[in-house]
């Protein structure tokens, strides 16, 4: 079962070292419907992944990372990655993570809400668009 939320490991960080820099790469992971990942998911793993023609393990890179404040909400965003040409059956969900830390880097896991499937064609799952209370993560 994929369950959505801000990853238990990201939020101590932020508290403790605050360790998520500018420079770090943040990677989106493409999960089967089945995937046991969520708030306590603490790192990336392949249990669960897809797989599929134009997808490797580890999924691709997340940019336009965006971190503001909406109406007294601290949110962050990125732009979700286009697999061009993949052949990808059932993704529905994802986990978000630094791939610049090693072990504990998950930060968080979003469920679509349906399954994504594509043919050779491209595969483009949706994040939610910024907003105070729409925003991929949001800490009030």
């Amino acid at each position: 079962m994929i369950r959505s939320g801000l990853c238990n490991t990201f939020r101590v960080e932020q508290l403790s070292d605050g360790i998520h820099k500018a420079e770090h790469q943040y990677m989106i992971a493409l999960y089967e419907r089945t995937a046991e990942i969520g708030p306590d998911t603490v790192s990336y793993t392949t249990n669960g992944e897809v797989t599929g023609e134009g997808y490797q393990a580890g999924g691709a890179p997340l940019t336009a990372r965006l971190a503001q404040l909406l109406d007294g909400v601290a949110c962050l965003d990125f732009i979700a990655p286009i697999w061009r040409l993949a052949t990808i059956n059932g993704a529905r969900g994802a986990l978000i993570y630094n791939a610049s830390l090693p072990g504990l880097n998950a930060v968080c896991v979003v469920d679509f809400g349906y399954e994504y499937t594509c043919v050779n064609g491209p595969m483009a799952p949706q994040l939610p668009e910024p907003g105070a209370l729409t925003s991929l993560i949001q800490w009030a």
